[in-house]
């Protein structure tokens, strides 16, 4: 309400009056805020209230969805002053002039069509402005936060899952603000409730992931839009709840749990750095490769780390798309490579590279590397020349050949279809040579750069990679 009431009269020009019940108790911290900015009326009905903002332009409520008041003023509608509801959990009620959803999902839900978004007014804090040094919290620690309604923490299985990981992670912290006390931990903070923006900046900035869970869900989610503004991860239940527009808003870009199980592995698998380190490393390999005049680059897609495959893929997507915002002016390609899948990594479908590609949604700067080990590895059959031209039929209608911008050429030690990377030399793994062959005469590929990735070293005082160039030459010549 203060930012409403705020930006009212900063952006619109208008004058804020606060009007409040004379009979509810207020929390001081929020009563002085509003005291200490705005003209406030106080009011002991709705009817008290209508007289004494006579000839007011709007009275703007957010409201739960029913009409004005309690107990015998619950059918009270404004007559003389023209009201705009903003509903947060109902709309069953219509009344006043204007009467809106917080949500599309929560308008949806009672058949009407206007709703207008919270807005979300948070910014993202200066490094180095938090709260870890007053926690004594160090720096290489994980912090997981939380705020929001005090009894709204509900879904058990997460609060088992953080009462566990906490006792098996001594690097992990939890803060909880306005949260109730469900743990008793050295490293499981609670704080009251943050009142001011400048101190919810800092909250926020202390955390490196929100963790959320409520059973009703969530009809709009302003702190996970709090959170998501400063690029904090949401890790939150998606299991069967009343209302999912956070769900609708994250989409993939959630870290999603809805078993004790899934919780832990997420929890226990977050990586604080990886994101951070992954697009800070590939940023300075764009800028070395264009200031050498290169014109590739080649990236391994990455893991999802327990967040799933499609949130996975999203995130890749996204900070290859960041990237590609920070270097307009280069020209450097980014090819995203074929994997084994081994582990989490995603890469390992050609339809997960098309998705990265799409998403992106930068054509000229972005292809495909193709790894003849890890395809084969992948559940390709490229062995025999059949099998080639089957996988490069398939590789042209799911991702276009004309993005195949490079080969990366090893035999594999490990079977078809094992999603182990493991890499040999030319003609002597599980791939032999045939499928050298055919890449080595492919016309479509004359021009197309292949390196070689095979193991190091040398057999009877020759080094292995000239053996394998060799061996390479001698199949592209017969």
């Amino acid at each position: 309400m203060y930012d409403y009431a705020d930006y009212n009269e900063k952006i619109l020009g208008n004058i804020s009056i606060i009007a409040v019940s004379s009979y509810h108790k207020h929390n001081d911290d929020v009563f002085d805020r509003f005291y200490n900015r705005f003209t406030m009326v106080f009011h002991t009905s709705p009817q008290d209230l209508e007289k004494q903002i006579k000839g007011a332009d709007l009275l703007y409520r957010i409201a739960y969805g029913e009409i004005y008041g309690h107990g015998d003023d619950v059918k009270y509608a404004f007559k003389t002053v023209k009201t705009a509801i903003h509903c947060v959990f109902s709309m069953a009620a219509p009344h006043g002039d204007v009467y809106a959803g917080v949500s599309e999902v929560i308008a949806k839900k009672y058949g009407k069509t206007l709703y207008v978004p919270h807005m979300i007014s948070i910014h993202k804090h200066n490094p180095g402005g938090d709260y870890r040094k007053f926690f004594r919290i160090p720096e290489s620690a994980t912090v997981f936060g939380r705020y929001g309604g005090r009894h709204t923490l509900d879904i058990n299985i997460l609060k088992k899952a953080i009462t566990e990981v906490v006792e098996e992670r001594n690097d992990y912290y939890f803060i909880f603000v306005n949260t109730d006390r469900f743990v008793t931990h050295e490293r499981v903070i609670y704080i009251d409730n943050i009142t001011d923006v400048e101190t919810k900046n800092r909250f926020i900035n202390t955390c490196d992931a929100m963790v959320h869970g409520r059973i009703m869900g969530e009809s709009f989610g302003l702190a996970i839009g709090e959170f998501s503004v400063n690029n904090k991860p949401i890790i939150t239940y998606s299991g069967p709840m009343r209302d999912n527009n956070h769900l609708t808003i994250l989409k993939d870009n959630g870290i999603y749990f809805s078993t004790l199980k899934e919780c832990k592995t997420v929890l226990l698998s977050f990586d604080k750095e990886l994101y951070k380190k992954s697009y800070d490393s590939l940023l300075m390999e764009v800028r070395r490769a264009d200031r050498l005049g290169l014109e590739l680059i080649v990236m391994h897609p990455g893991a999802h780390v327990g967040s799933g495959e499609q949130a996975g893929l999203k995130r890749i997507a996204k900070a290859i798309r960041k990237l590609v915002d920070a270097t307009p002016e280069m020209g450097v390609k980014i090819l995203v490579e074929t994997t084994a899948g081994q582990g989490s990594n995603v890469g390992y479908r050609f339809e997960h590279l098309a998705q990265i590609i799409s998403d992106v949604g930068a054509p000229e700067r972005i292809g495909v590397c193709f790894d003849t080990c890890h395809t084969f590895a992948a559940g390709y059959d490229i062995k025999d020349p059949a099998g080639y031209r089957r996988t490069m039929e398939e590789f042209d209608r799911i991702i276009g050949l004309d993005k195949l911008m490079a080969f990366h050429l090893n035999d594999a030690k490990s079977d078809l279809g094992s999603h182990v990377d493991r890499h040999e030399h030319i003609g002597k793994g599980k791939l032999g040579t045939a499928v050298f062959r055919e890449i080595m005469r492919d016309k479509r590929f004359a021009l197309t750069p292949k390196l070689l990735e095979t193991p190091k070293g040398e057999s009877k005082g020759k080094p292995w990679d000239v053996i394998n160039l060799q061996t390479l030459r001698r199949l592209a010549s017969r």
